[in-house]
C-alpha cells in the first residue's frame, strides 16, 4: 500500500473507517497515482468536514442530485450550462428519484436507456447519462461493474463539422437578403461570420456591452454568464462588416424597445403581437435558421458552423493560432485545432503558389546555365 492507496486492477483505491466503525473502500476513480494521491486527500478533508455522509451508497438518488448539482454550479456561471443540467437532472429524477444509489444498478441503467431511447435521440439520452455517471461517481455508487457495462448509446450524426465554401457564404447571404421574413437575420449571419461568436453569446450581448467607440477597432464584450469557459469571457474585435451588421442590429433593438445598457441587443418574444421583453435575451433563432438553411441550398449545416468557418478562414490568412484562440475564447489550442478545416479554395491557392515557386525556380536556373555557357565562351 502506498500512501494510503492500493490498486484494483488499473484503478487506486483507499479504506476509510468513519465514526461508526465501519470501513469502507473508496474508489479514486484515477488510475494516475498522483491524481488518485490528490483525490484521496481532498476525499478524506470532505468525509472529515461531514461534507458527504460516511456511506455514500445509502443515500437517495435525489438527495445526491442535488448536492452534486449545488456543487456542479459552484464552478460554472453560464446560465446556460445551469440550466441544461437542471433539466437532465429532472429526467433522471423521474426514473431514479426514489431509489439509493446502490439500488442504480448497471441492468436499471439498461433499462433507463432503452425507455428515454424511445422519447429523445440517442445524443439526448447520451447527455443525461453523462450526468447520470458524474453524479454516482462523485457520491460512490459508480463500481467497477457499471464502469465495465455501461455504455453510452451509439450516435449517428446528421450534422459534422463543416466550415462553408466561399460560395455557400454567398449562397447563404443572398438567400438572407432576397426574403424579408429573415431581414433581421441576415446581419446576425454577418456578425457570426465576421467574429466567429457562438449562438449563446450572440444572444447574451447587451446594449452595453458594445465598445463602438474603442480604437483602434470596437469591441464586444462577452461576460461569463452568456458564454461556455472561463476563456469565454473576452473581448471580442469586430471588423467594418461585422461593425454595419451591430449597427443594424442596434437599430432593429430599438425599435423592439431595448435602449438601456442593461438591455438585450436581440430581446425576447412574448409571442404572437404581443411585444418583446429587452429584460430577457431569445433563447433561440426559431425556425428561421432552418427555412432559410434549406432555401440557400445547404442542407444539414447547423449555426454552429459559422464558427468553424471564421476559424477557418482565419487560419487560411496565416492568423497565428493564439489569436485565433482570444478573439473565439478557446483555452486549449487542440479545440481550435478540430475547428480548422483546409478547403478546397485553399488548397487550390496553395498549389497555385508552390507552382509559382516551382516555375520561379526553373526561370532562374535556365538563366545561370546561360550564364555559365557564355562565360565558357
Amino acid at each position: 500500500m502506498l500512501d494510503g492507496l492500493h490498486r484494483r486492477g488499473k484503478i487506486w483505491h483507499f479504506c476509510w473507517r468513519g465514526p461508526n466503525g465501519r470501513r469502507q473502500e473508496i474508489s479514486t476513480h484515477a488510475t494516475d497515482f498522483r491524481r488518485a494521491r490528490r483525490i484521496r486527500a481532498q476525499r478524506i478533508t470532505e468525509l472529515q468536514q461531514g461534507l458527504f455522509p460516511q456511506d455514500d451508497a445509502r443515500i437517495l438518488f435525489a438527495d445526491a442530485a442535488r448536492r452534486w448539482l449545488e456543487h456542479a454550479n459552484l464552478s460554472t456561471r453560464a446560465a446556460n450550462t445551469r440550466r441544461f443540467r437542471r433539466s437532465k437532472v429532472t429526467i433522471l429524477l423521474k426514473f431514479f428519484g426514489a431509489m439509493r444509489l446502490r439500488e442504480i444498478t448497471p441492468a436499471r441503467i439498461f433499462h433507463f436507456q432503452t425507455q428515454r431511447a424511445r422519447e429523445a435521440s440517442n445524443a439526448t439520452v447520451n447527455a443525461e447519462f453523462w450526468i447520470l455517471r458524474a453524479i454516482l461517481r462523485r457520491l460512490g455508487g459508480w463500481t467497477h461493474a457499471h464502469a465495465e457495462t455501461c455504455r453510452p448509446l451509439r450516435v449517428r450524426h446528421e450534422f459534422k463539422r463543416h466550415a462553408l465554401s466561399n460560395q455557400e457564404t454567398r449562397d447563404l447571404l443572398y438567400a438572407a437578403r432576397m426574403n424579408p421574413r429573415w431581414s433581421a437575420l441576415r446581419p446576425v449571419l454577418i456578425l457570426a461570420l465576421r467574429t466567429g461568436m457562438r449562438s449563446g453569446e450572440i444572444r447574451g450581448i447587451r446594449l452595453g456591452d458594445l465598445k463602438l467607440e474603442m480604437q483602434p477597432r470596437p469591441r464586444i464584450a462577452i461576460h461569463r454568464g452568456s458564454t461556455k469557459t472561463e476563456a469565454g469571457q473576452r473581448l471580442v474585435a469586430l471588423d467594418g462588416a461585422a461593425l454595419d451588421a451591430i449597427r443594424e442590429l442596434i437599430e432593429i433593438a430599438r425599435r423592439r424597445g431595448s435602449k438601456g445598457a442593461r438591455d438585450y441587443l436581440f430581446p425576447a418574444g412574448l409571442g404572437p403581437g404581443a411585444g418583446w421583453d429587452p429584460k430577457r435575451p431569445r433563447t433561440g433563432w426559431g425556425s428561421a435558421w432552418p427555412s432559410l438553411r434549406r432555401a440557400a441550398g445547404l442542407g444539414a449545416v447547423r449555426f454552429h458552423d459559422l464558427r468553424h468557418t471564421y476559424i477557418t478562414t482565419a487560419a487560411e490568412a496565416g492568423v497565428p493560432l493564439d489569436v485565433i484562440m482570444r478573439q473565439v475564447g478557446h483555452i486549449d489550442p487542440a479545440v481550435t485545432r478540430i475547428y480548422i478545416q483546409i478547403r478546397d479554395e485553399a488548397l487550390d491557392e496553395a498549389v497555385g503558389k508552390i507552382e509559382e515557386r516551382f516555375n520561379r525556380q526553373e526561370v532562374e536556373s535556365q538563366k545561370l546555365k546561360v550564364e555559365n555557357g557564355s562565360a565558357n565562351l
